[in-house]
């Protein structure tokens, strides 16, 4: 450790169940309502149109199945709304291929 451990800097400021400020993501109601209505607005649905082949593309690939949701012309892809999944996978596992952890499954 490179400090004792009575000069750990903690994780959280606050107790979990009243961490609203570090974990909006699902603590906050009006967090969600301003991610709803920006994944329902026409700029979202626009840039998920002006990417559809890379979704698509994404959606073909086994490590990223799980993501996927059916288009309506019965393709599957990765909704936008998915993608940090898709990245959060591809870095999680650069870290572990990158590191040479052993008996590590790489994309």
């Amino acid at each position: 450790h490179v400090l004792p451990a009575a000069n750990n800097v903690p994780i959280f400021s606050f107790e979990r169940n009243h961490d609203v400020v570090l974990r909006a993501f699902d603590k906050c109601p009006a967090y969600d309502l301003r991610v709803e209505a920006v994944m329902g607005s026409q700029e979202w649905k626009d840039k998920e149109k002006a990417h559809t082949v890379l979704l698509r593309k994404l959606g073909e690939m086994q490590h990223f199945r799980r993501f996927t949701i059916r288009h309506h012309d019965n393709t599957l892809f990765v909704p936008l709304k998915n993608v940090y999944h898709v990245h959060d996978l591809i870095k999680a596992t650069s870290l572990r291929c990158e590191g040479g952890v052993p008996n590590t499954r790489c994309l």
